[in-house]
């Protein structure tokens, strides 16, 4: 009976560590990954480069510098975009790749300014898988 409960224990525990594996390796759903993308680009935050295909990174310094300059930008008149307002719906998806269709809008703010302006938004982009992330490789036709 002792060596039952044993071996119950040991399954029990490689199914909890395979669980986590898995849970580990599984990346965020490509509706999620665009959710972040787009509110990292909106907002000037570095990390957004992390969230842009291979594809579309072929002039890294012309990226990094873009990227920098939304940063001093959105520090220097107090920018920032709420996108609580987007929806994001996978359209069509795969294990390489998928179309979210982006739509709402989000509240572009600029401090110094005391502006805020609410932009709409349609669009189809196209998310890819590389390794186990989702990023952002361009808007497609619907």
């Amino acid at each position: 009976m002792k060596k039952w409960k044993t071996a119950m224990l040991v399954l029990v525990g490689l199914a909890a560590i395979g669980a986590l594996i898995i849970g580990i390796i599984t990346p965020a759903p490509p509706d999620a990954a665009a959710r972040k993308y787009y509110d990292d680009s909106l907002n000037g935050r570095l990390s957004v480069k992390q969230r842009i295909c291979a594809d579309r990174l072929v002039d890294a310094p012309a990226a990094d510098l873009i990227v920098l300059g939304g940063k001093i930008l959105g520090t220097l008149i107090g920018y920032s975009a709420d996108t609580a307002g987007l929806r994001f719906q996978v359209i069509e998806h795969n294990r390489a790749s998928a179309r979210v269709r982006v739509t709402g809008s989000y509240a572009l703010e600029a401090g110094l300014f005391s502006y805020t302006e609410n932009v709409h938004v349609d669009e189809t982009i196209l998310m890819v898988r590389e390794g186990a992330r989702w990023k952002w490789c361009g808007s497609v036709a619907p």
